[in-house]
């Protein structure tokens, strides 16, 4: 339904109450990561609003929502993801990139702008082959 459905296909198996939103597939992604891909910020405010997800999820790969987003340009998503209560964006995958390495290295200059423009993001950690966003 996250996938090929809309908000109120997904809004109706939220309101079955049966279902686990921290389920995740082979590779630990979550419902809240199935539903970057789609780019639907509908879908993806529909699952947040449940208040039942942690934003910083990881999956097998050591990637939050936010780094999927951020790696895509998808900026509509990435602000709702990062204005979610909680959303840590200087959380490394297992690459040690944070969303600022990934939004660097895919040009998506929106993104990086926004988050250097929060005060709080931290330019200088360095991925695991020593790079910084920079």
């Amino acid at each position: 339904a996250i996938k090929s459905g809309g908000p109120e296909m997904v809004q109706t198996f939220l309101g079955a109450g049966k279902c686990n939103l921290h389920i995740s597939n082979k590779i630990g992604q979550t419902p809240l990561h199935a539903a970057v891909p789609g780019n639907n910020t509908l879908i993806l405010e529909t699952l947040l609003k449940t208040g039942k997800y942690d934003v910083n999820m990881r999956d097998t790969a050591g990637d939050t929502p936010l780094h999927a987003a951020s790696r895509v340009g998808y900026n509509s998503i990435f602000l709702v993801l990062l204005n979610t209560e909680g959303c840590d964006m200087n959380l490394c995958n297992g690459f040690g990139r944070t969303a600022l390495h990934e939004a660097t290295s895919s040009n998506s200059f929106f993104i990086v702008n926004w988050l250097l423009g929060t005060g709080k993001c931290n330019v200088d950690i360095r991925d695991t082959v020593g790079k910084t966003p920079l």
